[in-house]
């Protein structure tokens, strides 16, 4: 759910032409480009290539790492990248490849999930995972190489009837979850621990429904150098 409100919001009134590349593209997003622009989808999972293929089979896909791209430099005219890159054990590489295959003036669009996410899951004894800092990923931009268009943290709160839809939702993103007591990481054992978390997690419940909370970094920038 939340990629989808992300995705929107990072390609509206985007005017993208050339050479696209989708970096990280999970299942895909619908990308309305004139017929003689090229959309290369990268990501790491078969599994999410195959299902992009059959859902937009104009689309390439690619399996590859943002930190190691196979495109040759200066190919590729846009990157567009939502809520994968955080993902990268080495982000400034991630963006180093990014400039090496971008045209002069060409463009990176990204979305980021940013430390001080998913708070609801930390009050319900979840240990999650630990992300960057706004500061860490503007950092790799503050280069002569790149012109940064826009810096945006925002937060996204998303809703869910239960919380085991909650719970699958995280998946699409890439995060994880332990189940924790204070300093003790322990298993939910049975269904007497479930319906205990389940209890507290009706506490956290709005008229809405079960809301989870991403803070979301946008970066735009031009290649410059």
């Amino acid at each position: 759910m939340v990629q989808t409100i992300c995705s929107s919001e990072l390609i509206e009134g985007l005017n993208l032409q050339g050479n696209i590349v989708d970096l990280g593209a999970g299942p895909g997003t619908q990308y309305h480009v004139n017929p003689a622009s090229s959309v290369l989808c990268l990501d790491v999972a078969f599994g999410m290539l195959s299902f992009l293929k059959s859902k937009f089979p104009s689309y390439s896909p690619i399996n590859a790492d943002a930190q190691s791209l196979p495109l040759l430099s200066e190919s590729i005219d846009y990157i567009v990248s939502n809520l994968a890159l955080q993902w990268c054990s080495d982000y400034k590489s991630a963006i180093d490849e990014a400039q090496r295959v971008l045209t002069h003036g060409g463009e990176i669009h990204l979305n980021l999930v940013a430390n001080n996410s998913l708070p609801e899951l930390k009050a319900l004894g979840f240990s999650v995972n630990q992300f960057r800092e706004l500061s860490e990923y503007q950092q790799a931009f503050e280069t002569s190489n790149w012109k940064v268009l826009e810096v945006e943290l925002s937060k996204k709160v998303v809703y869910f009837s239960t919380l085991k839809e909650l719970l699958y939702s995280i998946k699409g993103v890439g995060a994880s979850v332990k189940f924790q007591n204070s300093d003790s990481q322990v298993q939910i054992r049975g269904r007497k621990d479930w319906d205990k978390l389940i209890k507290l997690s009706k506490q956290q419940t709005t008229k809405r429904g079960l809301p989870l909370t991403y803070e979301i970094v946008r970066i735009r920038a031009k290649k410059i150098g």
